[in-house]
């Protein structure tokens, strides 16, 4: 077949004919969303660790006292560097020695998060670990090493333990929902884009509406496909 004259309407495309290309392996393109969600699924599976989240909450500013405007004020103050406190060295550090953990520093701070729930006075820290019971263990331990050393550091109240960490019973990570539907979208994209790709790299003739579209002649004539189909007698079919 003759290649399209690509001088002429090079810059548009046919969405209609690249749907109905894409339409024609639509079977093809729902396997490959269905094994990007089962090789996505599976890997999540078998290969991406769960991890486990627990949180102890602190009340930063000290109940036994009678609470001023005041007081309150410098309580919400206080408050984010009461958070940059909870990874500093020598609450990691003591964490590490009372627990006698195999972790580093680095190590153990990466997995400590710290929150301040807007417009209170509480600090919520979360330990996320692959085992859940460790997760709990240690955000109980930094909770409470914390409390020891806001006082002795910032010179202030003593914060309270507002709520123990708790033995967290699923993981918060991964997610194989969301996994399997990324896996699924990766499927979709990479196969509706390979065969769009092939669609816009063929410039062949086939019909004679693609002579009249890309060469804008007029076609003066059809020649049928011949048949090379033989008879069991060897004659051809005078049908042919």
């Amino acid at each position: 077949m003759e290649p399209r004259n690509k001088t002429i309407n090079s810059d548009e495309i046919d969405l209609i004919d690249l749907l109905r290309s894409l339409k024609r392996r639509i079977w093809i393109i729902v396997a490959a969303i269905a094994a990007g969600i089962i090789i996505a699924a599976g890997y999540t599976i078998l290969f991406v660790t769960p991890l486990y989240s627990s949180t102890a909450i602190l009340y930063l500013v000290n109940s036994a006292t009678t609470l001023s405007v005041s007081d309150l004020q410098i309580g919400t103050q206080l408050t984010p560097d009461y958070s940059v406190l909870v990874k500093t060295h020598p609450v990691i550090d003591t964490v590490i020695d009372n627990l006698d953990l195999n972790m580093s520093y680095s190590q153990l701070a990466g997995r400590i998060s710290v929150s301040n729930p807007t417009d209170s006075h509480f600090l919520n820290i979360t330990v996320t670990d692959p085992v859940p019971e460790t997760a709990q263990k240690i955000a109980n331990e930094v909770a409470s090493v914390t409390t020891d050393k806001i006082e002795l550091v910032m010179k202030t109240e003593r914060p309270t333990l507002a709520e123990e960490a708790q033995l967290p019973t699923s993981p918060v990570s991964p997610s194989l929902k969301k996994n399997s539907m990324l896996g699924g979208l990766a499927g979709l994209v990479l196969s509706a884009g390979f065969f769009s790709v092939l669609y816009l790299l063929n410039d062949k003739i086939h019909t004679e509406d693609d002579v009249s579209k890309y060469l804008q002649m007029t076609t003066l004539g059809v020649i049928p496909k011949r048949s090379n189909k033989k008879k069991k007698n060897g004659r051809r079919n005078d049908n042919d």
